[in-house]
């Protein structure tokens, strides 16, 4: 049997570009390739950037709550939630209603209106939602934007190794190697504030015998009333005077 040879259409055709030899098939897959490689690098450098923008539009707001509620720390913590949380809902609600305005497959035109979809499941994110932020006000208020920060990512690592137990999750060597990071930074923050604890440490005893001593000192000079006839404190200041004279009554 005789072997087909390829059509004149199905072979590269080579030209000479600069005295080389090329093939239109190979410059069109090289251009095609390098191409991608471009698109890829720039899209993940817009990745990069957002993500900082991101994160530092949060610390920020995160910042700026803490400032807030530390302003007034004899106000209840509820009312200070409700002052954060206006903006919140005036934003979201006006978010809401254009939605329901322009979209007329909205949820919220169905038969229970806002609430339309909603089930225990839902239910139950919404009450974890509120206590978690109750606990991130208390946080603000009490501690710092540190013990939020470490607990949002403690609870990352929580989440993670219950889903790589449970779910059958294989956990990437990035996020191990960040897990690893993110201990270590817990335990210096930790030996940190312990550090500067016992730097200040409770007064020292010769600082309170110093004290002591000098209230006594005061106290021995000063006369005593006889009986309950009064004293009374006269001052002359004068050049032959005697300076502060005690009298009794």
């Amino acid at each position: 049997q005789v072997p087909r040879l390829p059509a004149w259409s199905e072979l590269p055709l080579p030209t000479v570009v600069n005295g080389h030899s090329t093939h239109h098939s190979v410059a069109v897959s090289s251009t095609s390739a390098a191409s991608a490689s471009q698109v890829g690098m720039s899209t993940k450098l817009v990745g990069c950037l957002l993500a900082v923008v991101g994160s530092t539009i949060a610390a920020s707001s995160n910042v700026y709550c803490e400032w807030l509620v530390k302003q007034q720390p004899e106000e209840s913590i509820h009312f200070q939630n409700m002052q954060l949380y206006f903006f919140g809902i005036v934003l979201n609600g006006a978010t809401l209603l254009t939605k329901a305005a322009w979209d007329p497959e909205s949820p919220v035109h169905g038969p229970d209106g806002l609430v339309t979809g909603y089930d225990g499941w839902v239910w139950m994110i919404v009450l974890l939602g509120t206590a978690n932020g109750i606990a991130i006000s208390v946080a603000l208020k009490f501690a710092d934007n540190l013990a939020v920060i470490f607990s949002h990512v403690l609870t990352v690592l929580i989440v993670a190794a219950v889903s790589a137990e449970w779910f059958d999750l294989t956990l990437s060597a990035p996020f191990i190697c960040g897990s690893v990071l993110v201990f270590f930074g817990l335990l210096a923050f930790h030996a940190a504030a312990r550090g500067k604890e016992s730097s200040l440490g409770p007064p020292t005893n010769e600082a309170t015998e110093s004290t002591t001593f000098a209230t006594h000192s005061r106290a021995k000079h000063v006369p005593k009333a006889c009986g309950n006839r009064p004293l009374a404190l006269g001052a002359d200041f004068s050049p032959s005077g005697r300076g502060i004279v005690v009298k009794q009554g």
